[in-house]
């Protein structure tokens, strides 16, 4: 099991590398974002991180592919924690310049191959205003149309139709989770 989290940590450390490398330079913004997950994330192992981190970023590393398949082959990140490291991946790429299209390129496919759902990278997306200039209001558009499919889908869930009282809600919530989970 150890072994495992220490292949998932270096494939992690290998995609900070390959985000920061990105636009040409490592700057003390982004190693600060990097040294702050590594300090939540690898605990006691803080300057092995740093260290790896900096040695990868002075080699020429594999395409992000192969560390995303890595990370979902090891079994070891849940979803969240994934997202997780995406959206910290995104705010590195975001503090030197924001988020142009080639970066936003490489994210998306380093959410692709996490499996990341289309609803949370369209969020990060916004959140880090990528195409801020050009395609922002068809990232509203589709923000707005992923949350109203995922309400509908909460509601079909509860079996009521969209627009139901909060109390209609509430005891159709309570039942299936009684029904689901009767303890």
């Amino acid at each position: 099991e150890k072994h495992k989290e220490g292949r998932v940590a270096r494939d992690i450390i290998a995609l900070f590398s390959i985000v920061m490398k990105m636009n040409g330079v490592v700057d003390k913004v982004e190693l600060n974002i990097a040294r702050k997950y590594f300090f939540h994330h690898f605990h006691g192992h803080l300057i092995w991180a740093v260290n790896m981190l900096n040695d990868l970023n002075a080699k020429k590393l594999k395409q992000y592919l192969y560390y995303c398949t890595e990370i979902l082959n090891l079994h070891i990140l849940k979803y969240n924690e994934r997202l997780e490291l995406l959206n910290v991946l995104f705010e590195i790429g975001y503090t030197c310049n924001g988020i142009d299209d080639q970066k936003i390129e490489l994210l998306r496919g380093i959410a692709k191959y996490l499996l990341i759902q289309d609803w949370d990278l369209a969020s990060l997306e916004y959140k880090y205003e990528c195409g801020k200039y050009s395609n922002r209001e068809k990232q509203q558009q589709a923000l707005e149309q992923a949350y109203k499919y995922k309400m509908e889908v909460a509601y079909t869930i509860l079996g009521l139709k969209p627009g139901a009282p909060l109390s209609a809600i509430k005891a159709a919530y309570r039942d299936l989770a009684k029904k689901n989970k009767p303890d």
